[in-house]
This record gives structure tokens, C-alpha cells and sequence, in this order.
């Protein structure tokens, strides 16, 4: 009678430690899919933030390069009147210039809102892409300058010729 006791007691145990186990077991289960789902909203949230700032990006640049064409127009016209230029650089060129800046400046903070409307400016994926957008639309800059002056050394060619 003792050892049939001492069985069911045994037994008894084993079923405690099997069901806590099973308790343990399906409590990491869920916090391993809280996890997941958190993991994943995290990626759409990053991948939704990346697609509205290429989309911010994509709209300032169809804008960029309307007012640059604008600008060699305008400095290729100037250079065909004959007007002079001091040092290269048409006072048309220089009020593009101010509103290439502003333009660029905009979409800086454009994009920044777009970083912390998601609270992401903390991600480093996001940091370094912010460091590229950066420079980028620091060389917009320097492309402007080297189109503007390709383009006025062209006509200029083209206006001694005649």
C-alpha cells in the first residue's frame, strides 16, 4: 500500500512538472509571436517610411529638374544675346541657385518629418539613409553649377563662332 502511495505520488509530481512545463512552454510561445508581430510591424513601418520618402524624393527631383532646365534655358538664351557673365554665373542662375537651396532645404525636413512622424530616427538603417539623402541633395548643388557652366561654355563657343 506504502509503495502503490508513494507511486501516485510520484505520478502525481511528474503530471505537476509535465503541466508547468507546458505552461512555460506555451508562455514563451506567445511572447515569441508578440515578438514577431512587433518585428513586423517595425519592418512595414520601415518599409512604408522608405517608400514616402522615395516618393518625397521622386517629387522634388521632377521639380529639380524643372527649374534646372529653366535655368540653362535661361542662361543659354543670355549667352546667345550676348550678355556678360561674371565669373560664369548669370544672375538668373544665382536666383535658381537660392530656390535649388530652398528646395533641397525643404526636402531635408520632408523627409526628417517623415523620420519622426514614425519614430525612427533612432534606426540605423534609417540614419545612414538619411546621411545619403543628405549628400545628395548637397551634390544637387554641385550639379546645377556644372551644368550651368557646360552649358554657358557651349553657347559661348557657339556665339563666337558667329
Amino acid at each position: 500500500e506504502r509503495l502503490r502511495q508513494h507511486n501516485i505520488q510520484d505520478e502525481k509530481e511528474r503530471l505537476r512538472e509535465i503541466d508547468c512545463y507546458k505552461k512555460e512552454r506555451d508562455k514563451a510561445h506567445i511572447t515569441l509571436q508578440k515578438m514577431e508581430e512587433s518585428l513586423n510591424m517595425q519592418v512595414d513601418m520601415l518599409h512604408e517610411a522608405k517608400e514616402n520618402i522615395f516618393h518625397i524624393i521622386q517629387q522634388y527631383f521632377l521639380r529639380l529638374s524643372e527649374v534646372m532646365r529653366n535655368a540653362v534655358d535661361e542662361a543659354a538664351a543670355t549667352v546667345i544675346k550676348r550678355e556678360m557673365y561674371l565669373n560664369g554665373v548669370s544672375l538668373e542662375s544665382t536666383i535658381y541657385e537660392t530656390e535649388i537651396k530652398k528646395m533641397m532645404d525643404q526636402c531635408r525636413k520632408d523627409i526628417n518629418e517623415e523620420y519622426f512622424k514614425r519614430d525612427l530616427e533612432q534606426e540605423a538603417m534609417m540614419e545612414s539613409m538619411k546621411e545619403d539623402i543628405s549628400s545628395l541633395c548637397d551634390n544637387v548643388l554641385d550639379l546645377f553649377h556644372e551644368e550651368m557652366r557646360s552649358t554657358i561654355n557651349v553657347y559661348k563657343i557657339d556665339a563666337s563662332r558667329n
